[in-house]
């Protein structure tokens, strides 16, 4: 007898549909019925009376389904065990955005402590291209990103974008009769912004360039929450993914402002290194949908 017959077996009863049992176990509805007649033919008995609709249980057959049940339920135990031990044995290493560490990191943790309390987990935070650096150095098993510059011509390694994060200057509301149109409208606030290597901070940098100005930065900070709490207070103006200040504390707070010479979105993206155990590339595809959740886009 083979564990796979037994599996479509006891999840076909069940389910007490093929076409489910099939959904269930990732493979074909003919499969299922085929390892249903592999285990019938390795044990010499039909254990479905076939002249019913739906089909029912012999009455050995549902002995055997019993005991069926109880092996597959069995190997789950094992497996988990397994799975157990190796979150207890191994980090599981993860850089996220400065940008967003702030807003998604205490969510991620509280679901990951719950879901996995024998986890070992490492956190990192920082600019998009160190972070980079050190997953191509396989110092960090996952990322969560907005930098432009990915790996993407490397097909071996699982990139996948998450959503577009609309980064727009941000003001206090308490600021928004000023009239702020243009970039040159913002040099007398001034900007609050991150310190260098923040890739949102680069990239305004170029467009004053493109005015023959630098801009005015009056206050650097490291962190949206720090960022946003300045901002609330009518310091500034500052640069921010929208769909982060928005689901922040100071969203009633703050606004974004359009520019005319200005325009900003950016992909957000995880990535995953190649050679990484199944049970970990499983924990971090569940934290990519989180990670959706908190931003809105799940």
């Amino acid at each position: 007898m083979k564990i796979e017959d037994i599996e479509a077996f006891v999840c076909f009863v069940n389910v007490q549909s093929t076409s489910l049992a099939a959904q269930q176990l990732g493979i074909s509805q003919p499969a299922i019925t085929r390892r249903i007649q592999n285990l019938e033919s390795d044990l010499g008995l039909q254990l479905f009376d076939r002249n019913t609709r739906p089909l029912k249980l012999t009455q050995l057959g549902f002995q055997i389904f019993e005991q069926c049940a109880q092996v597959t339920a069995e190997i789950d135990a094992l497996g988990q065990l397994v799975n157990s031990y190796k979150l207890s044995t191994q980090n599981l290493r993860i850089g996220i955005a400065t940008s967003l560490s702030d807003t998604i990191l205490s969510g991620i943790l509280e679901d990951l402590k719950q879901s996995y309390p024998t986890l070992n987990l490492e956190i990192s935070t920082g600019w998009g291209i160190d972070l980079l650096d050190k997953f191509k150095e396989k110092k960090l098993d996952c990322i969560f990103s907005t930098t432009a510059q990915t790996y993407g011509q490397n097909h071996q390694i699982n990139i996948e974008i998450l959503g577009q994060l609309q980064i727009v200057p941000t003001i206090s509301k308490k600021l928004k009769k000023m009239s702020v149109q243009h970039l040159a409208d913002c040099q007398s606030l001034g900007w609050i912004l991150n310190t260098e290597g923040c890739g949102f901070r680069q990239y305004l940098v170029s467009e004053y360039h493109k005015l023959n100005q630098l801009p005015n930065i009056k206050i650097e900070v490291t962190g949206t929450n720090l960022q946003m709490n300045l901002l609330a207070q009518g310091l500034g103006v500052g640069l921010l993914p929208k769909e982060v200040f928005e689901k922040s504390i100071y969203a009633a707070q703050l606004t974004s402002i359009e520019l005319t010479d200005f325009n900003l979105s950016v992909q957000l993206f995880y990535m995953i290194q190649p050679d990484l155990n199944e049970v970990y590339q499983s924990i971090c595809q569940e934290m990519s949908r989180k990670v959706q959740s908190i931003l809105g886009w799940g």
